[in-house]
């Protein structure tokens, strides 16, 4: 496990403090219902400003129910916030720092979606850590490719128990302002946790907001016992088409205070190529359901539009002489 995996809050002699942000980020995927989704804890601007605000948010999408949604919004103050924990009073995430398991709860009587969830690595987490320039300041994260989730949920009314769900977790942080000249993509395609050897990936790159000049592209391509990256010289990424199904709208207030983003440009899929030596990788992304959750920055006035698109995926290749077909759920996030 990675022992830093805690909150980075910036020393009081920061000058850059007022850009702070830190989150906890844990999607699953339910092969048995086709239910996905997320669970995020995060903390925008600096710990001596009372405009500074935590942020619980939860997407769930089902071919039953559709989307379920619930964000919370408080100040520092309100918050539990520990080193490796956000908690809000209806949303809390916390890493257990002993053996890298994450607990994430989802409650509150207006929430259709209600959950306690235990999360496992079952492959050794990594941490990128380098200063990834992001508009006017810098991003940095550490990722588990692979978690095994186990717990119980309530949506709409219908509880389940939850067993062998796929995972994925990754914690960021960084100094930017929601509104800048930035935007990202992003994809995680799980691995199926009842099988070892089962490849899960994660890609991503930075953009700026029209989404037109790119950072150096990312791939982590795990198989559990053998695990390979890739950059920008091993990589070709094709964004395609253009979603036109009903874009799911968080927070509704802010949503409508945005019309102009109700029918964005993006992308209903994605085919990613990698090829270094004799290892190749070949993804295919479609999605069909997406949502997009508006985000304010609290010290100048700016936002951000992050895209989440859910669907299946299917890969195939060889990576370190192991050959490999797979299928499975996968989420691209898409930022502008």
């Amino acid at each position: 496990m990675i022992t830093s995996d805690t909150l980075r809050p910036p020393f009081f002699i920061d000058h850059t403090a007022p850009a702070y942000k830190d989150w906890f980020h844990l999607n699953f995927a339910d092969a048995t219902s086709d239910t996905s989704g997320l669970i995020n804890v995060s903390l925008h601007g600096s710990p001596w400003d009372d405009r500074s605000r935590a942020m619980g948010t939860v997407l769930l999408h089902s071919p039953e129910f559709g989307w379920t949604s619930h964000v919370e919004i408080l100040a520092y103050s309100e918050a539990n916030l520990g080193a490796s924990s956000i908690g809000l009073r209806d949303v809390a995430l916390a890493i257990d720092q002993r053996n890298g398991t994450i607990h994430a709860s989802v409650a509150g009587a207006s929430s259709r979606f209600r959950s306690r969830l235990l999360a496992e690595p079952i492959s050794a987490p990594l941490e990128v850590g380098q200063k990834s320039p992001l508009g006017s300041g810098w991003i940095s994260w550490c990722l588990a490719p692979r978690m095994r989730i186990s717990g119980e949920w309530e949506i709409a009314g219908h509880p389940a128990a939850c067993k062998n769900l796929a995972g994925y977790h990754d914690h960021n942080w960084g100094r930017w302002y929601w509104g800048d000249d930035f935007g990202w993509e992003w994809g995680c395609f799980l691995a199926d946790p009842q099988h070892p050897e089962a490849p899960s990936f994660v890609f991503t790159r930075t953009c700026d907001r029209r989404h037109q000049r790119y950072g150096e592209p990312f791939l982590l391509a795990d198989l559990g016992s053998t695990r390979k990256q890739y950059g920008a010289d091993n990589i070709a990424i094709r964004l395609a088409g253009q979603f036109r199904g009903v874009l799911h709208r968080v927070p509704g207030a802010m949503a409508a205070l945005h019309q102009e983003m109700a029918q964005p440009d993006i992308p209903a899929g994605l085919e990613l190529v990698a090829r270094r030596g004799t290892d190749r990788v070949h993804i295919t992304f479609e999605g069909h359901a997406a949502a997009q959750f508006i985000t304010a920055d609290t010290v100048v006035r700016g936002y951000g539009f992050i895209h989440e698109i859910v669907g299946k995926y299917s890969s195939f290749g060889c990576i370190g002489g192991k050959n490999f077909e797979t299928k499975g759920y996968a989420v691209l996030e898409y930022v502008i």
